[in-house]
């Protein structure tokens, strides 16, 4: 199984989105889709920015002599940055260095640098000394910003400290304030987290957050913590220190000013081990040492000494900052280039090795193109050449170091640069020296066969070989306009006016949002009308809100330029409608909707637009529920658009889906900012991505041969047999989570899964099937429309002709029907069992009541049996549209009696008749095909009849490649481009017969369906569903730490999550495994933010890809428009405000409260309620107000003291609030302190 290849995969998303896009739109009108595909690709205003690629060398390794900073270590050579870290950190001779204390610190370095080892050794070392001499108490406080990442770091610290037999003697507890089991000693399940242990016995190493740390001081019980590590505190280390910006940064600042006067009250005034300095410091004698992964690039150094000196109160030097070393590239190279000729191989010309570069394809697996990108750059032993690589051998890296080509990528690609930049697209001057006389295509073969190279040798080689990192930053497809011109042109809403265009036509023209019909793939624009009258509305920016908010004055303009043409051959200046829609005119210049054809003038220089939209009395109702003007058909039509949630799916069952792809591989982080939509888009990504899934598991199960709908339904589960995963792939997700269907896939054997269960498994599959091939086969990437699978009725050509002979000859026929060929007939029937396909009229007993009530959806949404598995029906979703002949009211199912019905209009356009002829010709069809078992018939409550095909009557199978290409199972109309899909045999029916969308006066000509994406991905063999779930701080303790733990797992079980939907909780650096894709679902604020989200991808195998998905609206908008500002930024240091006034006040009140916690005679309250009860004399408050009143002045002067110096107006101020004259027309007997909290 091959590794992920960065920029290979980012490519491939890429192309997946446009197919996906291109498959879910599929505009009827050529032109339209060809200008579509091009506006999204386009580099200047297209939904793509990148791939980016960056190209990191590995890190130093520490030079000789590091470890004599250390008396203690275990472990690897350290990076260099990491042994600088040692150097200052270590109190190992201190005296040797004329040091009295380790030197405070700054680590910003990178992800996977080491952060935490680079303080850990140095503390772990310093504890086991001071242990030896005796010294109790706690030698290192360390604060984490968060929980998670404290529980993450204490099972890290855990894992060393009953690993290594020298540190068996040290002890550690978690401190975090959440509930768990209780131990009172350090062992494997985890470190100390009993409180009376901790309190009585100091652990000498104690992880905490800074709000426990606020508790610690302020509650009397823990004073004897701080009592026993008075002296013994060496270390506070402060994690993620980007983390503490603003308010929270200066309450930070102010909390450990309070936690060294609280350590300094012990203190003796004749301890002659504390210096005057350690008396002067704010901590003392605390060393203070803060970590960052994202302070360490680009920034400026005295900015973060100045944040780290207001933070802590300490000093630190310009030395202080630790940032990451990298070998540079001819460190890194080495003699690299003489081992490579020893081997006997000599670099290729370099016009030979750029024409066989260009030629290389990426995309047949990493090793394969590795050695074919080898063997164009070097002339050798091409057995010697194809071993190395299958064995992974140091000559393949060797290779890499030494040749011009890759030098040259590694240097040009030190920050962040596109692929584009990087070939010279456009005619611009490219990065890599050489390219010019290849084309671009071929430039960019180049680039993607070097990347797929060093990402395969990152992966074999290791951290030997440099970094590959790729960012792809994707628009949400969102607000797109089309220009009120014939022909198409498309423009983001939220750009503005398009004020620069090649294409002078669409120079102040105006632009309406763009819509399309899922149905029948036609498109146009969305207009809202005045209150009255066919003028449109003044307001063009409120279409959208008034359409989803159900405006019956919201219409539907499907462009129609082949009808217009049509009726213009007819000689029709008057617009006629069928069935409630009419082709009518948008007069641009005027704004108004003409149902007369304008003047010629007008209609010549495009001032006038022909279109189809809904005219009739119900014109608004049909709006509201979105009935196309063209096909008629409800729930159709939409704005051309797709969400983000909808782009992220398609992402990750593109990851998942890519064949070959290790399974180690094919897991993801999302990054979301909401809690909210943590949820929803978990539950979204894998309730799509389980479309795809089936379709897969079902092109599989198609490889044995044909098969009706029903027998495939058996055998797909008979496919799946006794594998588990196998099994769990078949259930939709809100099946697979539920507990009363886990034993369908729980079990060691299919055979003991309950045969209740079994069924009810069986009953949903075939009506998910059903759906497939039926009610939803047209819309999106269904097998059909891929190319990828074909259904048809299985009825001879003989029983066709047969039963519309019969028809058309039967005594109920109002009259004598003479001239009618054969193939006219066949098409008639051929045309209305397909159509029945087509709109889900295929028999399912979960229908049964459904029909029954003549088409109440309340039988299949809110009053279904929710207990059985099966899915509803809702707004938004088409419900079956079973033939009904009888009582017909305003439901899904269609009537066949109705002259103005599919089936007497698709009978009036086949044989010729009129509408009224043809419906009641449908009916005695009908009848018919009852009496011949061609479809079964069922008698609803009204008495009334539905018809219904037998699901062992639709066969399915595969579609060979020849059939895909010469267009034998697949149809377009002539006119409005609407596609039929069937097998050769009905293709040959229906071709050259009129297009079964009711008005539409076009022919059915043959169409070749392109090869595509997902044809490729629904034939893949390795398939892996997508379990996603959230990770919030909403989450209970036990199922985040389940998520976690399920999501790390190298053999998980089917349900583990392979997709965890989080929002910050997981920015830090907590370990979440090993993983290289990482999604943010929104783009982060800050710099810093998004460096510390992209850099979770990387830890398996040094090959990270990072989506961003954008909004392109507000401030996301410009930042889009370059994303290097964003990747390669630099990052704001934090910022505190020690003057901010509320802050200090709490903060000081606080640091009163700190010495009532020390004060054993002191009233100690259990609860808040008991502390905040009364404010009388010898209870908490009135206690906390006379200990500050009585020397307020002495108070705040030590609370200043541990500052640097602040405004006069700001400590006046707060002299001011702590004094008892602060009170105005007070008394001594009668002032109230601002100090209390009520009154007595």
């Amino acid at each position: 199984m091959a590794e992920l290849l960065p920029l290979t995969q980012a490519e491939t998303i890429q192309s997946s989105l446009l197919d996906y896009l291109g498959t879910t739109f599929a505009l009827a009108d050529p032109d339209a889709r060809q200008v579509l595909d091009e506006f999204l690709q386009s580099r200047e205003t297209g939904m793509f920015r990148g791939p980016y690629a960056r190209l990191r060398l590995p890190f130093r390794p520490a030079a000789d002599g590091w470890r004599d900073s250390l008396e203690w270590y275990e472990g690897h050579t350290p990076y260099g940055h990491q042994a600088a870290a040692f150097e200052r950190l270590s109190s190992y001779r201190l005296a040797e260095q004329g040091r009295t204390r380790p030197l405070p610190t700054l680590v910003t370095t990178g992800t996977g640098s080491g952060k935490t080892e680079a303080f850990l050794y140095p503390i772990l070392d310093h504890v086991q000394r001071a242990k030896r001499k005796g010294v109790t108490g706690t030698k290192a406080l360390i604060l984490y910003p968060m929980n998670a990442l404290a529980n993450d770091q204490a099972a890290r610290i855990t894992e060393m400290l009953t690993s290594y037999s020298a540190l068996g003697g040290v002890t550690a507890a978690l401190y975090t304030g959440e509930s768990g089991a209780e131990r009172t000693a350090v062992t494997k399940d985890g470190l100390i987290t009993d409180r009376n242990i901790i309190r009585d016995t100091a652990p000498d190493i104690l992880l905490t957050n800074y709000k426990m740390l606020d508790q610690l001081l302020l509650r009397p019980a823990d004073a004897r913590l701080w009592q026993q590590s008075a002296t013994s505190l060496q270390y506070l280390v402060l994690d993620e220190f980007h983390t503490y910006d603003g308010a929270q940064g200066t309450d930070v600042s102010m909390l450990l000013r309070r936690l060294g006067k609280t350590l300094k009250s012990y203190w003796s005034a004749d301890d002659e081990s504390l210096t005057e300095a350690d008396r002067a410091r704010p901590l003392g004698r605390i060393t203070a040492v803060a970590t960052s992964a994202t302070l360490g690039d680009g920034n400026d150094p005295t900015e973060m000494l100045d944040f780290a000196h207001t933070v802590f109160g300490d000093e630190f030097g310009a030395d202080a900052v630790v940032t990451e070393s990298r070998l540079s590239l001819d460190d890194w190279s080495g003699d690299a280039a003489r081992r490579v000729s020893a081997a006997g191989f000599s670099p290729s010309p370099a016009t030979d090795a750029l024409s066989a570069l260009a030629s290389v394809e990426a995309a047949v697996g990493p090793a394969e193109a590795t050695y074919s990108v080898l063997h164009a750059l070097y002339v050798g032993d091409e057995q010697r050449l194809r071993d190395a690589v299958a064995h992974d051998d140091p000559l393949v890296l060797d290779l890499v170091k030494s040749h011009s080509f890759f030098r040259q990528l590694i240097d040009a690609t030190h920050v962040a640069v596109t692929v584009d930049d990087l070939i010279g697209a456009d005619a611009s001057v490219p990065l890599l020296r050489g390219l010019e006389p290849l084309n671009e295509l071929e430039r960019r073969k180049v680039i993607d066969g070097l990347l797929a190279a060093m990402s395969h040798v990152r992966a074999t080689a290791g951290r030997g070989a440099p970094s590959v990192e790729v960012h792809l930053w994707i628009r949400e497809l969102t607000r797109v306009d089309r220009a009120a011109i014939g022909t198409p042109h498309f423009a983001w809403s939220d750009d503005g006016i398009v004020v620069d265009s090649p294409d002078t036509d669409v120079l102040d023209v105006p632009y309406l949002p763009a819509i399309f019909c899922r149905h029948c793939n036609r498109s146009g624009w969305g207009i809202a009308l005045a209150p009255t009258g066919s003028d449109l509305d003044s307001d063009d920016s409120t279409i959208r809100r008034r359409a989803l908010r159900n405006d019956d004055r919201f219409r539907a303009l499907i462009h129609a330029p082949l009808e217009a043409i049509q009726a213009e051959q007819d000689d029709t200046s008057e617009t006629t409608g069928v069935d409630g829609a009419a082709l009518a005119w948008l007069v641009v210049a005027e704004r108004r909707i003409a149902h007369t054809r304008p003047a010629e003038s007008v209609v010549a220089e495009g001032g006038a637009l022909p279109v189809l939209v809904n005219t009739s009395a119900d014109a608004g109702v049909d709006s509201v529920k979105d009935v196309c003007p063209s096909c008629r058909r409800p729930d159709g039509i939409r704005f051309l658009g797709s969400a983000i949630a909808t782009m992220l799916s398609v992402s990750l069952s593109t990851l998942f889906g890519t064949p070959g792809l290790d399974g180690r591989e094919k897991r993801a982080l999302v990054f979301t900012d909401s809690v909210q939509d943590a949820a929803h888009r978990a539950g979204f990504v894998q309730a799509r991505s389980h479309a795809l899934t089936l379709r897969t598991l079902l092109r599989q199960a198609l490889e044995a041969g044909e098969t009706d709908l029903d027998s495939l339904a058996h055998r797909v589960l008979e496919q799946a047999g006794d594998d588990r995963s196998a099994r769990y792939r078949i259930l939709p997700p809100e099946l697979a989570e539920r507990a009363d269907f886990e034993k369908f896939w729980n079990t060691k054997t299919a055979s003991a899964t309950p045969a209740r269960l079994r069924r009810a498994v069986l009953r949903r599959l075939l009506l998910d099937i059903e759906l497939e091939f039926g009610l939803r086969s047209g819309v999106g990437r269904t097998l059909e429309r891929t190319g990828t699978a074909l259904a048809f009725i299985d009825v001879s050509e003989h029983a066709l002709l047969a039963t519309g002979t019969e028809t058309v000859e039967s005594a109920g026929a109002q009259e004598t029907i003479d001239g009618i060929g054969d193939a006219a007939l066949i098409r008639w029937v051929r045309g209305v069992l397909m159509h029945m396909r087509q709109r889900g009229a295929i028999g399912h007993e979960w229908f049964d009541k459904f029909r029954y009530e003549d088409g109440n959806r309340w039988w299949v949404t809110g009053g279904r049996r929710r207990g059985e598995g099966m899915p509803g029906f809702g707004r938004g979703n088409s419900a079956p549209g079973y033939p009904i002949e009888g009582r017909a009211p305003d439901t899904d199912l269609e009537p066949i009696s109705s002259p103005r019905g599919w089936y007497a209009q698709w009978t009036a356009k086949t044989l010729g008749v009129t509408g009224v002829e043809g419906a009641v010709l449908a009916r005695l069809l009908f009848g018919k095909l009852q009496r011949r078992e061609i479809v079964t018939v069922a008698v609803s409550k009204s008495g009334a009849k539905t018809y219904a095909l037998a699901p062992t009557s639709v066969v399915v199978r595969t579609v060979t490649d020849d059939e895909l290409h010469s267009g034998a199972v697949s149809l377009i109309c002539s006119v409005c481009r609407d596609t039929v899909y069937g097998a050769p045999t009905t293709i040959g029916q229906l071709v050259d017969g009129p297009c079964p969308v009711i008005h539409c006066e076009g022919q059915l000509r043959h169409h070749h369906i392109e090869g595509n994406f997902y044809r490729q991905m629904y034939s893949a063999s390795d398939i892996r569903r997508v379990v996603a779930r959230e990770h919030t701080s909403l989450l209970k303790d036990e199922v985040r730490l389940q998520y976690e733990r399920e999501f790390k797992e190298p053999d998980p079980p089917p349900s583990a999550p392979n997709v965890l939907v989080a929002t910050p909780t997981l920015e830090m650096g907590i370990d979440i495994g090993d993983l290289s894709a990482v999604m943010l679902s929104s783009l982060p604020r800050t710099v810093a933010s998004y460096t510390q989200r992209i850099g979770r991808a990387g830890r398996l195998t040094g090959n990270a890809l990072a989506l961003a998905y954008v909004t392109g609206r507000g401030d996301q908008l410009p930042r889009f428009t370059q994303p290097e500002n964003t990747i390669n930024g630099t990052v704001r240091p934090p910022a505190t405000y020690l003057d901010a006034e509320e802050i200090l006040r709490r903060q000081f009140t606080a640091s009163v409260a700190d010495i009532l916690a020390r004060d054993k005679n002191a009233p100690h309250p259990r609860t808040t309620p008991d502390a905040l009860r009364s404010t009388a004399s010898q209870t908490y408050l009135g206690t906390l107000i006379a200990t500050a009143e009585s020397n307020s002045d002495d108070l705040v002067g030590a609370f200043l003291a541990t500052f640097p110096p602040l405004s006069d107006e700001v400590t006046r101020r707060l002299y001011e609030f702590a004094s008892p004259d602060n009170v105005p027309g007070s008394s001594a007997g009668s002032r109230q302190s601002p100090f209390s909290a009520g009154e007595e």
